[in-house]
C-alpha cells in the first residue's frame, strides 16, 4: 500500500486505534479510483451517488488496509464519513458502522460507513 503513502494523508481517525487498521485521508475521490484501478479494482460502487454526497458534505473520504496476519488476510477498506441514523448507508447492507468516539452506534454520533474489499479479486464483503 506504498501508493497511499505516496498520495495520501495518514491519519487515524478513531479514538480507539486499532494496530491491524491503517488509515488515509481522501480529498479526491478520482484520486483513490484511479489508484484502485491501477491495483486492478474495478469498484463502480464506490462512487455511487451517496458516497459522492458525502465527500461533497464532509469534504474527505478514508481508504485503510485491514490485516490480519494470524489468518492470512488483507482487506481494502473504504469509509465513508457520516451521522448515525442521519446520512443513508451508502452501500446497503455491505456496509457497516464504525462510529468515531465509542463502540456502541448512538442517534447522532459521526462515525464512517465501512466497506471491505478483497484486494485480489476486487470483490466487496458482504457484512450481513
Amino acid at each position: 500500500m506504498a501508493k497511499f503513502d505516496r498520495c495520501f494523508e495518514k491519519c487515524n481517525p478513531f479514538v480507539a486505534g486499532r494496530k491491524d487498521y491503517r488509515w488515509w485521508k481522501i480529498a479526491s475521490p478520482v484520486h483513490l479510483n484511479n489508484i484502485l484501478y491501477q491495483m486492478k479494482i474495478d469498484v463502480p460502487i464506490l462512487f455511487n451517488p451517496l458516497v459522492l454526497m458525502a465527500h461533497f458534505k464532509y469534504r474527505h473520504l478514508l481508504v485503510g488496509v485491514y490485516e490480519d496476519k494470524t489468518r492470512n488476510l488483507r482487506y481494502i477498506v473504504c469509509g465513508v464519513p457520516g451521522v448515525y441514523w442521519v446520512d443513508e448507508k451508502p452501500f446497503g447492507k455491505m456496509c457497516r458502522w464504525a462510529q468515531v468516539n465509542g463502540n456502541i452506534p448512538k442517534y447522532g454520533a459521526f462515525g464512517y460507513w465501512l466497506v471491505y474489499i478483497n484486494p485480489t479479486t476486487g470483490e466487496i464483503l458482504n457484512m450481513s
